[in-house]
């Protein structure tokens, strides 16, 4: 039984050296248009519970404002899962910054970046290597710390936008308009021009523990300097195109569809005997990201289901 494995590792005095950041919290500041709570608290359990079956040694913290609000089904795994822990932020603001905005909603995908700083400082010594997912909509079908060993890179991004190069730029663009003091026009073409309209996925990347926090430092510090806080789309991007120049050996980016797919706005049939999607060698993909549109209805059903037997064995 895969969570056995955490708690005899703990009795061996060996410790995880990976880490899995996922902020889950349920509360009506945090609904979109794509996620109702209930939704979003499902997908959460999704993507924590389909990486513990892909990765059954890794540290894993859920990341929320509180305790209580996290869903009960995490809480109880928790319980169970030595590894699996609450990463409590507090109310905050966080950095001067409130969880809110004026209208009571949640005040943007930047503030995340904050709470992975501090969690990332307060992980074990032993951690190395730390991966960061959105909470409700990602499901892991292979480990995708594998890939950080097969391309040696210090971070890890997954392509965004597949089916559109194009809108992937414009979305970049369109969010680097709201911090003219860091992007002018010049920058704009240059990011473009490294990328190759290859924009990072900024709901699941990977890297060393280094990297992640110096990658969530200045995206915090950018989202402050513009008091841009809503999306951190164009930021991480940013943040990625400087990190390249001072190291391009050390930042790699694969293009979506080769190792992840982000199916938001496009179908993908690409499927194995086993159910899982694959890229167009066959290969089965790490990461499905993003399942939850029109396109896909049935997706959390259905990925719910496979998760449910791990629920099960941790008493959730």
């Amino acid at each position: 039984m895969r969570q056995v494995w955490p708690a005899l590792l703990a009795l061996a005095g060996a410790a995880p050296d990976e880490a899995l950041l996922v902020v889950c919290f349920a509360d009506p500041a945090i609904s979109t248009r794509r996620h109702s709570v209930a939704s979003h608290v499902r997908g959460c359990q999704v993507t924590v519970g389909s990486f513990r079956l892909v990765n059954g040694d890794a540290a894993i913290r859920v990341v929320t404002p509180a305790r209580a609000m996290v869903d009960p089904v995490l809480r109880r795994a928790c319980a169970t899962d030595t590894a699996l822990e609450l990463f409590e932020v507090g109310a905050g603001p966080y950095d001067g910054v409130a969880l809110r905005g004026s209208d009571g909603r949640f005040r943007g995908n930047c503030l995340r970046h904050v709470w992975y700083a501090a969690c990332v400082r307060a992980l074990p010594v032993s951690i190395q290597r730390v991966l960061i997912a959105d909470g409700s909509d990602v499901y892991f079908q292979r480990d995708p710390f594998g890939l950080l060993r097969r391309y040696g890179a210090d971070l890890f991004f997954f392509g965004d936008r597949g089916d559109d190069a194009k809108e992937g730029e414009r979305y970049f663009r369109q969010r680097l308009g709201e911090c003219a003091s860091l992007a002018d026009a010049a920058v704009l073409d240059a990011v473009q021009e490294a990328f190759g309209g290859v924009y990072a996925n900024g709901g699941v990347f990977l890297g060393s523990r280094t990297a992640v926090a110096d990658l969530a430092g200045r995206v915090v510090g950018y989202a402050h300097q513009c008091g841009a806080w809503e999306s951190d789309q164009g930021l991480l991007n940013l943040a990625r195109y400087r990190m390249l120049e001072k190291d391009p050996g050390a930042v790699r980016t694969v293009p979506d569809r080769l190792h992840s797919v982000a199916i938001g706005h496009y179908d993908w049939p690409h499927v194995d005997a086993r159910g899982l999607l694959t890229n167009l060698d066959g290969e089965a993909l790490h990461v499905v990201h993003q399942y939850y549109t029109r396109r896909s209805r049935g997706a959390l059903q259905e990925y719910y289901r496979r998760v449910r037997p791990w629920l099960a064995e941790v008493g959730a």
